[in-house]
């Protein structure tokens, strides 16, 4: 109390006494908290830490962020081991909040309440490490603040475990959730399934008659849950679903660091480390660490190295080699408009049908991955092209008119590819197929057996086309 009021805290001093001064229970309680509270500072380790010592940097968290503003990018590392005895999570604790306040300082001298530059705060595994109370509050404002907080967890329950169920719904509602695979909390999969939603699914069901060789088709709709427990228990490992705050969930690809392409950047780092291995060890050192590094850079620059004259020659082997296809298809030298069937569906098909899709119509997203739709989609690209270059001025009238319009109607129509993809993709089934009959009777005069047609009919069911 003493020491507090010679440096000019003397409401903390009146506070303290008053903690003194309190029944001998209560005060026992109070000094048990903050004995907790100070038991990292038991470890040596720690001691060093927190003790201001000659020749050593001191961290200042107004410094850092002012750096971060000034677009610096400086990067504070905050590591704890949960499991040790000697624990620093406490230290990692105080040292998260003291950033945050400092950045909540540098918004409102701003004038805005924001950071310029926003600061970006990934906490893993936050609730072993850093148990902050006042996590679920601030996450409703520190948005708006230029403070992007990041938490991750095992597992929603441990959330609800540290903070309470009410506060870990409120970190979830204030935040874009993330979802990776393997999870196996049935509670928390049934939560996020209610958050994906429902969409109208349409069932087609087909009949026949034998008689006439005639089909029909109705079609009824109904609800659907977008993403069921099971499939959300079973989704790969490479694979997240996002559900933003204001947009619809959508399933994204993560890309591991480790396939990412930072040539430049590690490039440049490695001139950088060897300069200084140079300068402070010497040229037998350097050459040890080079040695090692040479074919890896080498390899890298080989990679780097790749000038835009070489690709162009990628490129022009590329059409030269399509031209060659479609000459052969068509039986005549051509010059394609386009590269392939990819940038023809891009161009073409979107842009005439892209507005025909409707409830009794579907398209998918991924038709490269039906494969009676690539053959179709294959020979209408090839048909653009003739009709394209037998009368540039009605050619393309004339395919839309003929090749265009007959094809998509089979293709988005109920006994197309993509009757079974929804509102995400989904690969058509093999239609059946039973071992052929061989009938002796239907034998050629060339002595090659002749196929029961009936046989594969019966038991292969209808294919309906228009």
């Amino acid at each position: 109390m003493d020491i507090l009021s010679s440096h000019g805290w003397s409401a903390a001093a009146t506070k303290a006494r008053g903690t003194y001064e309190l029944t001998e229970r209560t005060r026992d309680g109070v000094f048990f908290s903050a004995q907790q509270m100070v038991k990292p500072l038991s470890s040596k380790v720690m001691q060093r830490w927190v003790t201001p010592s000659a020749g050593v940097r001191r961290f200042d968290p107004d410094e850092f962020i002012a750096s971060h503003e000034a677009g610096m990018c400086p990067t504070l590392y905050l590591l704890s081991d949960k499991r040790s005895a000697g624990s620093a999570s406490t230290l990692v604790l105080l040292l998260t909040v003291w950033v945050t306040e400092a950045a909540e300082d540098t918004g409102r001298r701003n004038g805005t309440g924001r950071l310029q530059v926003p600061l970006v705060m990934p906490l893993d595994e936050v609730a072993n490490t850093v148990r902050w109370h006042a996590l679920p509050d601030v996450y409703s404002h520190f948005g708006s603040k230029g403070i992007v907080i990041s938490s991750v967890f095992q597992s929603f329950r441990q959330a609800k475990r540290i903070w309470g169920e009410d506060e870990a719904h409120d970190m979830m509602t204030n935040a874009t959730l993330i979802v990776g695979g393997g999870i196996k909390d049935e509670a928390f999969l049934k939560e996020v399934s209610a958050l994906v939603g429902e969409h109208e699914a349409r069932r087609v069901s087909q009949s026949s008659n034998s008689d006439s060789w005639s089909t029909q088709a109705s079609v009824s709709h109904q609800e659907k849950t977008i993403l069921s427990v099971a499939e959300l228990r079973a989704m790969d490992a490479h694979l997240m679903l996002v559900v933003p705050q204001k947009h619809p969930p959508v399933i994204v690809t993560a890309e591991p660091y480790w396939r990412r392409t930072f040539r430049p950047e590690i490039e440049a780092v490695r001139a950088g480390l060897m300069s200084v291995i140079g300068n402070m060890i010497g040229k037998q050192l350097a050459q040890v660490f080079a040695e090692p590094l040479g074919a890896a850079v080498a390899a890298e620059m080989r990679q780097i190295s790749v000038d835009s004259a070489t690709v162009e020659r990628a490129r022009r082997r590329a059409r030269e080699e399509k031209q060659r296809w479609l000459a052969a298809e068509l039986g005549e030298p051509v010059r394609t408009r386009y590269m392939n069937v990819y940038d023809f569906v891009d161009d073409v098909i979107l842009d005439l049908y892209g507005f025909h899709t409707a409830q009794d119509r579907r398209w998918c997203a991924k038709w490269w991955d039906h494969p009676a739709a690539v053959r179709r989609l294959t020979m209408m690209w090839v048909s653009w092209e003739k009709h394209r270059m037998d009368g540039p001025a009605t050619g393309e009238e004339e395919w839309t008119r003929v090749v265009g319009d007959y094809h998509m109607r089979w293709l988005v129509g109920p006994f197309g590819p993509f009757q079974s993809c929804r509102d995400r993709h989904t690969p058509n089934p093999s239609l059946p197929s039973e071992q052929v009959r061989l009938v002796d009777e239907f034998t050629d005069g060339d002595g090659f057996e002749q196929w029961d047609a009936t046989a594969t009919m019966a038991h292969g069911g209808v294919i309906g086309g228009e």
